[in-house]
């Protein structure tokens, strides 16, 4: 049956096959979870990148798979400390002050209760999926009171800057 398909056809059939192949190969996801302030900005992650003598070679970006349903997430360059390394390797270059990117997160304004989202942060070195939770505390409504209907769902893609991204700044 297969000798009825061109070369063409034939090869286009094994990419597919191929392709589905791999969509069933479930990709590793890191879980975080976090407690944040309703209307507040939270840092989620943050990210950047040294050589062997500790100086900033880049940052990584962001994209989201899964937008938050009660909040928005940007991304805001400025310093950052961190505090471990993905890959095992530079631990000395750790716990000091530098230029990187932060990835935010603002609930909704008097949202209270549990969002989440999954982002992919992208590096040289490859990806990593995160899948965070976070406890949103926010202010409790009076009796008769909702929270405003206002709120635009962020769409899945490239994470915005902050300075671009309506209500976070």
């Amino acid at each position: 049956m297969l000798s009825r398909f061109s070369p063409l056809h034939a090869g286009s059939l094994i990419a597919v096959m191929l392709a589905m192949a791999g969509d069933a190969i479930a990709e590793p996801v890191q879980r975080t979870a976090l407690n944040a302030t309703s209307g507040e900005d939270t840092v989620i992650r943050i990210g950047v990148r040294f050589d062997s003598e500790c100086n900033i070679i880049g940052v990584p970006d962001f994209v989201l798979e899964q937008p938050p349903s009660h909040g928005h997430v940007c991304i805001r360059e400025g310093d950052v400390t961190p505090t471990n390394a993905m890959h095992g390797k530079y631990q000395y270059c750790l716990n000091r002050r530098v230029k990187g990117r932060q990835l935010i997160y603002r609930s909704q304004t008097r949202f209270s209760g549990f969002d989440s989202l999954v982002y992919r942060m992208i590096l040289l070195e490859g990806t990593r999926l995160t899948q965070t939770t976070i406890k949103v505390q926010g202010p409790a409504l009076t009796s008769g009171e909702f929270p405003t209907s206002s709120f635009t769902p962020q769409n899945p893609g490239p994470v915005p800057e902050c300075t671009d991204h309506p209500g976070i700044s």
